[in-house]
């Protein structure tokens, strides 16, 4: 290649680029990861998490809450909380010169699962969870638009549902993993806005309401368990999603998400508790 054509291409790299603004219609939470063997076992746990590419332009960070408890020997209750906040900056030529554009989102949901050891010491398990739930998705920005300052905002409530397939792996006392997938739909209803008509044809909002969106999630989870206190665990999880969810659009979802928290197995803290009014 002639180096008097690399300046041209450059160039016209950055105008392809510089002509797509998006929005971003979901954020996966934390996946539900009970490692359970046998009733009464439990967890809750917290984390912190986030996605985005690096940049402080474009992030996502927030907080997820989880509960789950083994009512039986194969199944098991779950509840959560997800909260994201969100900022993605453009300067980018589209229907604005340039946006800030902030997110916030909160769900709630409850739900349950099956879950059955493969072996007889019961250290691998297939698990199957599934959860429903609802919140709202918000999103609130600021910019310029013909070189005069803009405000705009879109309110939206969702429902949301989830299965999700996973196998569990459980070798010691202070190690566990798992993979998981995790098909999960969102419903947006009704929603409020201030955007133009030009400027909700260009982010497709309109696409959105009373639609069903499917996300696919992919990923992994681990536990790493602390000696000195039995009943507590270090948690981490990754998962994918898939990103272009509405063809021809400028929606996207979040591309991924990242957790890291705290785990308790209030089981464990019952049994220490026996073990020591045992030995007085």
């Amino acid at each position: 290649m002639k180096k008097s054509h690399l300046p041209f291409i450059i160039a016209l790299f950055i105008i392809l680029n510089s002509c797509t603004a998006n929005r971003y219609i979901y954020a996966p939470s934390a996946p539900m990861i009970p490692y359970f063997n046998e009733k009464h076992d439990s967890k809750a746990s917290a984390f912190y998490s986030g996605s985005g590419d690096g940049n402080i332009t474009n992030k996502s960070e927030g907080l997820d809450l989880q509960g789950a408890y083994a009512i039986g020997n194969n199944w098991a209750l779950t509840g959560a909380y997800f909260y994201r906040n969100e900022l993605s900056i453009e300067r980018l030529k589209s229907v604005f010169d340039s946006s800030n554009v902030h997110y916030n989102r909160n769900i709630s949901e409850f739900g349950g699962g099956y879950f059955l050891p493969l072996n007889p010491q019961k250290t691998i398990t297939v698990n199957v969870y599934a959860a429903f739930g609802g919140g709202k998705f918000n999103s609130n920005e600021t910019g310029t638009k013909g070189g005069s300052p803009y405000t705009r905002y879109y309110n939206v409530n969702i429902t949301k549902w989830y299965v999700q397939p996973s196998i569990h792996f459980m070798p010691g006392k202070y190690f566990r993993f798992a993979f998981f997938f995790k098909p999960t739909f969102v419903h947006y209803g009704r929603f409020t806005t201030d955007y133009l008509q030009d400027e909700i044809e260009y982010f497709s909002l309109d696409k959105l309401y009373r639609s069903t969106i499917p996300f696919m999630e992919i990923g992994y989870n681990l536990q790493l368990g602390i000696p000195q206190v039995p009943w507590l665990f270090i948690e981490h999880s990754v998962s994918g999603v898939s990103r272009h969810i509405v063809e021809n659009t400028h929606l996207l979802s979040r591309g991924g998400n990242l957790s890291i928290g705290l785990s308790v197995n209030f089981n464990k803290i019952s049994r220490k508790k026996k073990m020591e009014a045992s030995l007085d």
